[in-house]
């Protein structure tokens, strides 16, 4: 039996798939979707009502608020002012609620029109972007051996780098350049480059529980980590595929299905992922103090120059959208 839905203070109905654009519609999600068109203070009220975006909005929603408060009470048994180490750990945690935050809004806002749909998921890599490359630049330094460390030391950040940029080049390009019903060739594009980002990313960490994995019965922090690695590749798959809802179509459309299941994983990982570098970064002091001294460059540099580059990513190809509408109303 499949639900109704329907918006309160005499908002409109929740529509069915046929009745929306072909552009806003998901894969075997048929009812539920919000009216396109509508003013923005629209989509903002919409953020309290029930629809099939509603669990996409408040899983990372709350999520980030949570990392928030994970942030506060985290760093408020560091000394921020004197502590070199410290930005590093603050650029961690502000780019985890950055990214949260990012989809959050992407989720919310993305029924606007054509235009503001792309624009919300070109934010939306935008977001995962720097996400990735923060988590990589905490694990690099706080989580490593001391052997792998020297061994990528003087190559890994740029290289790093410029694979988390290509998440939000890859991904951008792909949702430009494929229409719907996509092809697989575009989740080839998103997940080749989110792959990539991710294994540098926990390269660190991937060596670590190789060489002591052992150690996980004894280091909260190596536990921590192992439960972040289950989570995101269980997160990885209900991305790729489009389960379960592919199964019974219309049966989980408000509660459920793959993407929903994807955040909760995400913000699951995302949550431990703070709490093991945390606990490196107190536990494993007398190692990494050992291997490297912060500078400005190394905190701030990379990560406000894959801000400006993911800026320019996502105003160049939110023009090519824009051009692209206004050529085929012409046509």
């Amino acid at each position: 039996m499949k639900i109704s839905i329907g918006y309160e203070n005499n908002q409109p109905p929740g529509l069915r798939a046929e009745e929306v654009p072909l552009q806003f519609r998901e894969p075997y999600v048929e009812i539920g979707y919000r009216k396109p068109y509508q003013p923005f203070t629209f989509y903002l009220k919409s953020f309290f009502q029930i629809h099939n975006e509603t669990l996409n909005v408040w899983t990372h929603a709350i999520a980030c608020v949570a990392t928030m408060f994970q942030g506060i009470r985290l760093c408020a048994t560091l000394d921020m002012e004197h502590d070199p180490y410290a930005p590093m750990f603050k650029m961690f945690i502000l780019s985890s609620m950055i990214y949260l935050f990012l989809s959050t809004c992407a989720h919310l806002f993305q029924s606007i029109n054509e235009v503001a749909h792309h624009t919300c998921f070109f934010i939306d890599y935008m977001g995962v972007s720097i996400y990735s490359f923060a988590a990589g630049m905490a694990q690099i330094h706080f989580c490593s051996l001391p052997w792998v460390y020297r061994a990528v030391e003087s190559f890994y950040l740029p290289l790093h780098w410029f694979l988390s940029f290509l998440v939000c080049f890859c991904c951008s390009y792909s949702k430009y350049r494929y229409k719907r019903p996509y092809p697989f060739a575009r989740k080839v594009w998103q997940m080749s480059s989110v792959s990539a980002g991710y294994i540098t990313a926990m390269f660190p960490i991937t060596m670590r529980i190789l060489f002591q994995g052992l150690s996980i019965f004894h280091d909260l922090a190596l536990f921590y980590q192992v439960l972040t690695v289950a989570s995101f590749l269980a997160g990885s798959f209900f991305f790729a595929a489009p389960f379960p809802q592919k199964f019974s179509p219309g049966n989980f459309d408000i509660v459920g299905h793959g993407h929903q299941l994807f955040h909760i994983f995400m913000a699951f990982t995302s949550y431990m992922e703070v709490e093991a570098v945390y606990r490196d970064y107190i536990d494993r002091r007398s190692i990494y103090s050992n291997l490297f001294t912060p500078t400005p460059m190394i905190v701030w540099g990379y990560f406000i120059l894959l801000v400006i580059a993911n800026c320019i990513v996502a105003l160049v190809f939110r023009e090519k959208v824009k051009a692209r509408i206004e050529r085929e109303k012409e046509e």
